[in-house]
């Protein structure tokens, strides 16, 4: 059951990369590492169209660190803000901290192209899903269903063979739904 579980969330997070790669209004240069100047980019062509915040930024942990290493750089009031235990237990696994407002979040699951990341930063209602578990079966018989939050886990027993299969199933569907509310960051592997 946690190999169902860890697939699921395995398949939604790279569904949520290829979604993002397809953002059309892009900053960053192909072939140079990501900068402080990417990121700040990034947060002037949402305010440009007007997008409300919060804003999120997902990134790929080679964009995070080639980020990190050019803010080294940078003078003045403004840092990075790194996740604390207590924001790890709200957020979740991969939430790297704050910067300029802006929640980071790392993904290995940021696609590459033409040997280029393409992590993005978005406000909300750029990025929509749809989760959906089918209904147990009626009369299962020998079947055992439970339904969780997102999975369907099925246990049936066939004692004549000695078998016992344990089937998860589960739909998602994940897509942008206003472009004018992400900008792609796109940058050196």
């Amino acid at each position: 059951a946690a190999d169902m579980v860890m697939s699921y969330r395995s398949y939604y997070n790279s569904l949520i990369a290829t979604a993002i790669a397809s953002a059309t209004n892009n900053v960053g240069t192909a072939d140079v590492d990501m900068s402080v100047d990417d990121f700040y980019d990034a947060v002037f062509e949402l305010e440009l169209k007007s997008v409300p915040g919060p804003y999120f930024c997902i990134l790929h942990p080679r964009q995070f660190a080639d980020f990190q290493e050019s803010l080294r750089a940078e003078g003045g009031a403004t840092q990075f803000a790194p996740a604390t235990q207590q924001m790890l237990q709200i957020a979740g696994q991969g939430f790297a901290g704050t910067f300029a407002g802006v929640n980071v979040m790392l993904s290995s699951y940021v696609t590459a192209a033409a040997n280029n990341y393409e992590g993005a930063m978005f406000g909300f209602g750029a990025i929509g899903h749809k989760r959906m578990i089918p209904n147990p079966p009626i009369g299962a018989g020998t079947a055992i269903a439970v339904r969780q939050d997102e999975l369907l886990v099925e246990i049936t027993r066939d004692a004549s063979k000695g078998l016992t299969e344990v089937a998860g199933n589960a739909y998602v569907g994940v897509g942008l739904i206003e472009q004018d509310r992400i900008v792609g960051i796109v940058t050196d592997e």
